[in-house]
């Protein structure tokens, strides 16, 4: 992504104009997570491809979606990418505090299933669409942010360590259709401890939009307790009105209205600038944002 030359940027642009719409829209998903995959629960359920990240006992906030190759646009569904806006300032300072990402599924009330080796994904700058590292890691700290920063080499020698998130995102891999959520898990190595200091949920999309829909076919309040319109089960809303709250929620992952501060951005060409202008008109095209 990092190398993609202008001709084959303009392909892929016009293969989004003609067959994507003006949206990411949910095309390319089949159907919800923690259903029976052999049972046919109707078309005209929406889905919702996003989440949000609301974690206050950590100072975590941002967003989670459904993960597609910018290449192809074809869905990955083992993937998805996690966008923090804020995070605990003792990350970028401490040696013993570090996050880790634990996969679990529940298909009847009370039988939680963990897997409990951590996640394991990489850094995804936003700016030049490198990857790093190539087999990826299984702990956010201070040590494997600082390793991303050497591998993106030059390009981030302006970026400030507390930018770090504004111009990354996580990709998290191994999250098959199997997994319904995952448990995020605050360490302080320095106790000694192997237990959590603190932890949180996050329902993983895709799931469906309408909390009725999703509770009734998924009865396990473990889950359905997860769903961001949980608070609008039982309400007036329309399968529309559903979906379009998630839909607000993937605009703030996407990056719609916001940009990476200059601080956080790389020394441009003019063909660069030019480009950016283009990318940016598009963007108010296209509704979600381009990242070349």
């Amino acid at each position: 992504m990092k190398d993609l030359t202008l001709f084959a940027a303009v392909g892929l642009l016009t293969l989004l104009l003609t067959g994507c719409g003006a949206s990411k829209t949910s095309n390319f998903v089949e159907t919800s997570r923690g259903v029976d995959p052999g049972v046919n629960y109707g078309n005209n359920y929406l889905l919702g491809e996003c989440n949000r990240v609301k974690m206050p006992t950590m100072s975590l906030t941002g967003q989670i979606g459904t993960y597609y190759d910018a290449l192809t646009m074809k869905y990955s569904a083992d993937k998805l990418t996690l966008n923090l806006t804020s995070v605990p300032a003792e990350i970028y300072t401490s040696s013993t505090l570090q996050f880790k990402f634990y996969r679990w599924f529940e298909r009847v009330g009370g039988s939680k299933q963990l897997n409990t080796l951590p996640v394991r994904f990489q850094f995804f700058d936003k700016l030049t669409g490198t990857k790093t590292p190539a087999n990826g890691v299984d702990n956010l700290s201070k040590a494997t942010m600082n390793a991303a920063r050497a591998a993106f080499g030059s390009s981030w020698l302006n970026v400030k360590t507390n930018e770090f998130f504004e111009r990354t995102q996580i990709l998290l891999t191994g999250v098959d259709m199997q997994y319904d959520a995952i448990t995020i898990a605050m360490y302080d190595t320095s106790s000694g401890q192997n237990s959590a200091v603190s932890q949180g949920d996050i329902l993983l999309p895709p799931f469906y939009s309408n909390p009725n829909v999703y509770r009734q076919i998924t009865p396990v309040p473990n889950l359905y307790n997860l769903h961001p319109n949980i608070a609008l089960t039982g309400s007036n809303s329309s399968e529309r009105d559903y979906h379009q709250l998630i839909e607000d929620i993937c605009h703030e992952l996407a990056g719609i209205g916001a940009r990476i501060p200059a601080s956080a951005q790389e020394p441009k060409s003019i063909t660069q600038k030019i480009w950016g202008r283009i990318l940016d008109s598009l963007e108010s095209v296209l509704g979600f944002h381009l990242t070349f």
